[in-house]
């Protein structure tokens, strides 16, 4: 899906090269450019993921009724509503639907909020700091100047902003996509066993046990495989001119990736549109972005900045629902597996299920 730029075909068709599919085509594009400085291995943080709120440091207080938390999420709404589509400057019919100025209106009220965030992190005590999150980590880049360049408060706005909303409703998508799909017995019976062998009996399944469960990651990679949290990814714009299956892509062009085709695509995945977990078990195929057959976080240093933060997050949460409870669904309804239409892919009817202890 191309937009607002050049692209030519060669000859008047798109010419292929014997054996090779899109993602192969854009795998071997000229990649020109290069990331400065040397790529560092980061091991996960051992505390708890989901007490690294950028908005409350403290878990009582993100339990309770956070303002912030609420005056994020109410600002997030309509930023997914209306789709791709409202991600482009459709110039005199963004004035006429009134686009413009709701686009407005949002952007004030974030820049607000994310204004009041950073300064309750300058002003908190540092001595009664339970442990910094990305705010604090930020800030402290930009009085250190340790990047090399000026690091402005709008760029931290930017960041936190990216991280926040990124991993809002793609989070809480895929997670209630994650547990749809465990109406398949076998998936649920599974993914069952493999949470107590690895809980063996404790309170919960903990960070470091993700690691040792390969059926759970497995379901995640089938589930953002079938359902990319963004079905169309967020547009990106050609830096220079380039040439894929043919086609002449000038500097300028706004391209658009269909993250839920790449996913379903038949001469790649067997069987597209069932979900089969068990095909990963033996594959080094991951969301991560270096596989072009799975992308829904995108790739390269475009691609998803809080894709860690967030699958960690999902994978935790998952793993300790199917350790601790069933799930039943009602015999008398059928499950709708219908998507809303917005810029995420969510379940058009909330899932909704029996849940008992396990025993």
């Amino acid at each position: 899906m191309v937009r607002d730029g050049g692209v030519k075909k060669k000859n008047g068709h798109a010419s292929t090269s014997k054996g090779k599919g899109p993602v192969q085509a854009v795998q071997s594009a000229p990649k020109k450019g290069k990331a400065k400085g040397k790529g560092k291995k980061v091991k996960p943080n051992k505390a708890r993921t989901e007490n690294r709120c950028f908005t409350c440091n403290e878990v009582g207080h993100w339990r309770q009724n956070c303002p912030k938390r609420h005056e994020a999420g109410a600002s997030l709404g309509p930023c997914n509503q209306g789709g791709i589509a409202n991600l482009h400057k459709w110039e005199w019919v963004d004035r006429l639907s009134g686009l413009e100025q709701r686009a407005d209106d949002v952007a004030k009220e974030f820049d607000e909020f994310l204004e009041g965030v950073i300064e309750e992190h300058l002003s908190k005590n540092v001595a009664d700091d339970k442990g910094q999150d990305i705010v604090d980590i930020l800030l402290e880049i930009q009085k250190t100047n340790t990047t090399g360049f000026t690091f402005e408060r709008d760029l931290i706005k930017a960041i936190t902003m990216d991280v926040f909303a990124g991993g809002t409703y793609t989070t809480f998508t895929n997670l209630e996509w994650a547990m749809t799909e465990l109406r398949h017995p076998q998936a649920m019976k599974k993914m069952q066993q493999e949470t107590q062998e690895i809980g063996q009996g404790r309170s919960m399944i903990s960070e470091d046990d993700l690691y040792k469960m390969p059926y759970l990651r497995a379901i995640i990679k089938e589930t953002l495989r079938l359902h990319p949290p963004l079905p169309l990814l967020i547009p990106h714009e050609s830096t220079q001119d380039v040439k894929v299956l043919g086609y002449d892509i000038a500097a300028g062009t706004q391209v658009i990736v269909n993250a839920w085709a790449i996913g379903r695509d038949s001469s790649t995945w067997a069987d597209p549109n069932e979900f089969q977990p068990e095909r990963f078990l033996n594959s080094p195929i991951d969301y991560k972005g270096f596989h072009f057959e799975l992308i829904p976080f995108g790739v390269g240093r475009r691609g998803c900045p809080g894709i860690h933060f967030a699958m960690i997050i999902n994978e935790l949460v998952f793993a300790n629902l199917v350790y601790k409870f069933d799930f039943a669904l009602d015999r008398r309804e059928s499950l709708d597996m219908s998507e809303t239409l917005g810029l995420t892919a969510q379940k058009k009817c909330p899932l909704l299920v029996t849940v008992t202890s396990c025993k």
